[in-house]
């Protein structure tokens, strides 16, 4: 037991201080006792995997334990270990080949859960049985499916080490009746100098790990006080920041300012600075005292060293909390200096303002005059120019009042007003000018739509007088219709003009009006063009109808030539269908016969027959195309046939004697087929009967070649039978009788030979190799 320690405190170190240490890339690992490619088992889990396997390690057996992601294309565990691991590590190998013969390994994969305990031939008995199944099922799974990795492991190895000691020391059986038990003594082994060499080892392994983990320790604190100095430095660097704003809060200045406008300005303008100042005046106080009492607290304090790195960030974030207020009373501020800059400009600039607008209406008054005397109604004007001045009056009482602001804002509303009016009287003859253009524009386009319809009122009745009714009915009363437009073009063309006068002025209602009129003569031009659009289309089909009468015609000529040039591959539906197309054809003839044909239609017929000759021509076409092909593969089956049964025939014939009658009658089958192919009157039972020929004769010499080995298979037997018995030499079959050579002699006490044989001798006894076979695993795999 104190071995089995010591080994135990080995492996343990060992497994410690390999996971300390920095590893190499990553590699097929054949010799360490546990390998996790997963990262779920941790130190601990390691080292008592490592322990239980040490009972078995002491038994005389070689634990693998193996935990891996997914056993990608060895396509299980077992596949794995023997197609991985076992050419790769020598460990896993026994000395002649294959799995090492006291090995044992368990597997276990995350992706697919495979679950496997291999052992090799020598431990295989010992889990001979439901032993490795319940290991798997009832120690295992129950621990996997929990996520106790390294618990699994440890107890399917314990379970291990019982049954491979009870296999190895089996109990000793105890004799009934008086028997005697014979004890064994034998001496302890002496593992002394095993012992001494292992402890040196374990206390370099230790020594190693107790330097890596101080290396660590110190390089851990380094960091921390890397990270305490700067969180530190930031905490300081905001304090730092908060201290110098504060200690720049001023008032005096705007105080001072304000004061000076309360002494030259009324109340009302000096009243909301005031009391903006206070609401700074008291921000800044109590920025100030939260300050002072912060930083009286050590524990705010990031001059004070020896603290933590998350108490000095805590005190910086105490601090940019008081910077946010800063900001924020900063921004009050500068809005305070604003508006009182904004009241000095307004007392500076109210009397410059006042005079701005009264040169402004002044102007605007002059605007006025000038329009008025070239007779533009001038009442809006001077009603804008009125709310000017009194905008003005407003302006001049608040500087009596000292209300600067109030005054300059007035004048400058005054000012706008009067610019307004100014502007508007000046625009008057531009306006007019605009309009004038506009109705002129509609007057000009009107008389164009106007003669347009005109010319379409004789167009359409050209059209009545010279086609049919049905040709122009559906363009029926356009010409009404644009008339109707016209009148309404007309209507507010006048009524635009009258309210464009200088009498009325409304030149808003006359810019609308002849929008309106606009839009009328754009529908009636519409109108009209439909009708000369239907001229011009008559007038093609006029052109295009004869033509296409006689294309139409050409069409099903061509098409009836090629029905009758290849009858005998169309089918004779066709010929009814060309019959319609030369209906429709007849058809669109007499529309084009009468006094005032329809054109249009007579083209739109004749167009369709043609399309229907077109369309039975290309059907006629492909079924002349697949008739021909049809023959040609009707004239290569017949002729595949025919080799086939003169092929069938000449082997029949050759081999007469051996063939039995069926083979004959399948030929003969195959003949009859032939000849009916050859006097077949359609292609389609040509194609028939020859394929049936070829298959019956390509059956016959199947057959005859089967009854020809059949044969040749008999004499080779009887002929070996033959040679088993003498020295007699069968050297053919002539008419189906065995024919030999030799002289056998029934007295004769030497015994023959037979040609072709021989003999020999050799040693008595036997012989055996160890390494003739090539061990794998026992054990099972499963699913957990």
């Amino acid at each position: 037991m104190r071995h089995r320690s010591i080994g135990y405190l080995g492996a343990l170190a060992l497994t410690l201080a390999t996971m300390w240490l920095p590893s190499a890339a990553q590699a097929l690992d054949c010799d360490s006792v546990v390998s996790d490619d997963t990262g779920k088992l941790n130190a601990s889990g390691v080292a008592s995997i490592v322990a239980a396997a040490g009972a078995i390690e002491n038994l005389g057996g070689v634990v693998r334990v193996r935990l891996v992601d997914d056993y990608g294309a060895a396509g299980s565990l077992t596949a794995l270990a023997e197609k991985v691991y076992v050419p790769s590590c020598r460990s896993w190998q026994a000395s002649g080949g294959g799995v090492r013969g006291n090995l044992l390994v368990i597997m276990v994969e995350l992706k697919h859960h495979g679950l496997a305990i291999l052992p090799g031939a020598q431990l295989t008995p010992a889990f001979t049985g439901v032993q490795d199944a319940r290991i798997r099922g009832e120690i295992m799974k129950p621990r996997l499916i929990d996520g106790d990795f390294a618990g699994a492991f440890v107890a399917a190895l314990n379970q291990s080490a019982h049954l491979v000691d009870a296999y190895e020391h089996p109990a000793p059986v105890v004799q009934q009746g008086g028997g005697s038990t014979t004890i064994i003594n034998q001496a302890p082994s002496d593992y002394s100098g095993f012992v001494h060499v292992l402890g040196l080892a374990i206390l370099a392994v230790v020594v190693i790990f107790l330097l890596v983990f101080l290396i660590r320790l110190l390089a851990s604190h380094r960091e921390e006080n890397e990270k305490r100095r700067a969180a530190q430095r930031a905490a300081q660097t905001s304090m730092t920041s908060v201290a110098g704003a504060i200690n720049a809060f001023s008032l005096n200045v705007l105080t001072a300012q304000i004061n000076t406008l309360a002494s030259q300005s009324s109340d009302a303008d000096v009243a909301h600075l005031r009391t903006d100042l206070t609401s700074v005046a008291q921000t800044q106080q109590a920025i100030s005292a939260d300050f002072t009492r912060l930083s009286g607290i050590s524990k705010n304090d990031p001059l004070q060293d020896g603290l933590g790195a998350t108490e000095y960030a805590q005190m910086k974030v105490t601090f940019d909390s008081l910077q946010r207020r800063v900001d924020d009373s900063n921004k009050s501020f500068a809005e305070l200096q604003s508006k009182v800059a904004q009241l000095v400009a307004d007392a500076d600039n109210a009397p410059k303002l006042v005079a701005a607008a009264e040169q402004a209406i002044t102007n605007g008054h002059t605007a006025s005059k000038a329009a008025a005397g070239n007779g533009f109604k001038i009442e809006g004007v001077n009603a804008t120019l009125t709310e000017a001045e009194q905008l003005l009056g407003g302006a001049k009482e608040g500087i009596t009042a000292k209300k600067f602001s109030a005054a300059a804002s007035k004048a400058r509303a005054a000012a706008v007003k009067a610019k307004e009016a100014a502007d508007t009287a000046a625009g008057f003859a531009a306006v007019k000018q605009a309009i004038d253009k506009k109705l002129s524009d509609l007057d000009l386009r009107g008389g164009n739509v106007s003669k347009l319809a005109v010319e379409a009122r004789q167009v359409f009745v050209n059209i009545e007088t010279t086609y049919a009714q049905s040709c122009w009915e559906a363009s029926k009363g356009n010409g009404t219709e644009a008339d109707n437009r016209l009148g309404a073009a007309n209507k507010a063309l006048q009524a635009a003009k009258v309210a464009a006068g200088m009498e009325v002025q409304d030149w808003a209602q006359a810019s609308k009006l002849a929008d309106a009129a606009f839009v009328s003569l754009d529908d009636a031009e519409h109108l009209l063009h439909g009708i000369l659009d239907l001229r011009d289309s008559l007038e093609d089909a006029k052109k295009r109808a004869q033509p296409q009468i006689d294309s139409a015609q050409a069409e099903i000529d061509k098409a009836a030539k090629y029905v009758s040039d290849n009858k005998d591959d169309v089918e004779a539906g066709l010929n009814d269908k060309l019959d319609k197309a030369r209906a429709h054809l007849a058809d669109a003839k007499k529309a084009l016969a009468v006094k005032m044909p329809d054109y249009i239609f007579v083209v739109r017929t004749a167009i369709a027959a043609g399309k229907e000759a077109d369309a039975i021509l290309d059907l006629a076409q492909k079924e002349h195309e697949t008739a021909a092909r049809m023959r040609k593969r009707a004239d290569d089956t017949l002729q595949e046939a025919q080799r086939a049964v003169n092929t069938a025939k000449r082997y029949i014939d050759a081999h007469d004697s051996d063939v039995k009658n069926a083979a004959r009658i399948k030929l003969s089958d195959a003949t009859a087929s032939l000849t009916k192919a050859k006097g077949a009157k359609t292609v389609a039972d040509k194609i028939r009967f020859a394929e049936a020929a070829d298959q019956a004769a390509e059956a016959a010499l199947s057959k005859a070649k089967s009854n020809v080995d059949d044969e040749e298979e008999r004499i080779r037997r009887r002929r070996d039978d033959d040679d088993s018995g003498s020295n007699t030499i069968v050297i053919g079959n002539i008419g189906g009788r065995s024919t030999s050579w030799g002289s056998p002699s029934s007295g004769d006490d030497t015994p023959s030979i037979p040609i072709g044989g021989g003999g020999g001798g050799g040693f008595g006894g036997g012989e055996s190799s160890w390494g003739s076979s090539t061990p794998s695993f026992g054990g099972g795999e499963s699913n957990w």
